[in-house]
């Protein structure tokens, strides 16, 4: 988790919060770290300048994000950490890939977040009272379909509602 907060340092995605909250409350300080890059929709990834793990040291990059950007980024995702992923998605919880770059440029998943999404009590009534205004109502999420189909099902909506693993410029296309 400190790792993970120390790449996510400075961005303002709600993941990114989500974890800076995480590691705040485990007394999880950041440690420093340059050569920031963020590609929204997908992760970011930074090196570590400090570390205080023995299995991590200053020089390792860090990749954090969706399955999309471990490919983007090769690195190799075991049938573990998918099995995992997909557990986590059948909860309705996004997976957060933690990823490193070792010496030898191998590029390997070392850890897994699951971060859901609290629902406001009061989420299901608006949606209903917006329907009844005959204004369309659907989730566009960057999620797995697994995920956001658990969302919508918590909010009443059917698998029609739902748009699933949705890029932020596809969801600027589809409103």
């Amino acid at each position: 988790m400190q790792i993970s907060r120390s790449v996510e340092q400075g961005t303002q995605h709600p993941l990114a919060s989500a974890i800076e909250q995480a590691a705040e409350q485990r007394q999880l300080p950041p440690l420093a770290a340059k050569d920031f890059r963020t590609e929204a929709g997908f992760g970011v990834s930074a090196t570590l300048t400090e570390t205080d793990r023995t299995q991590l040291k200053a020089g390792d990059v860090i990749y954090l994000g969706n399955f999309a950007w471990m490919q983007q980024n090769r690195c190799r995702v075991d049938a573990t950490a998918t099995a995992a992923t997909e557990q986590l998605a059948r909860q309705g919880k996004t997976t957060v890939f933690v990823a490193k770059r070792d010496d030898e440029g191998n590029r390997f998943v070392v850890g897994l977040i699951g971060v859901s999404d609290a629902l406001r009590p009061e989420a299901k009534q608006t949606l209903k009272e917006i329907a009844d205004l005959g204004i369309a109502v659907r989730i566009l999420s960057g999620d797995r379909k697994e995920a956001a189909g658990a969302i919508a099902t918590q909010l009443g909506l059917s698998a029609s509602q739902v748009q699933a693993e949705v890029s932020p410029a596809g969801k600027v296309d589809a409103i």
